[in-house]
């Protein structure tokens, strides 16, 4: 997946549900994310980084690492 800072937080977590989890790792401003009092669905990188006060690479850098650990889960998960 491309992830540039116009992706949508949803379009990430439609194609990776359980990345959800991982968002506080990130960073500890993200545990908001699941509140529904956030519009996550309406975030994009570019929302999330100035959100977190974190450069928008490195958010990127992070979400390709924890979608990496996520497609490493879901290989060994299936392939038992």
């Amino acid at each position: 997946m491309t992830i540039n800072r116009n992706t949508k937080l949803s379009e990430i977590l439609s194609q990776y549900p359980r990345l959800k989890e991982s968002l506080p790792m990130i960073h500890n401003r993200f545990k908001m994310i699941g509140s529904p009092l956030i519009k996550a669905n309406n975030l994009n990188i570019a929302d999330m980084s100035r959100y977190a006060e974190m450069e928008e690479s490195m958010l990127i850098d992070k979400l390709h690492r924890s979608i990496a650990k996520y497609d490493r889960i879901n290989r060994s998960v299936y392939s038992c």
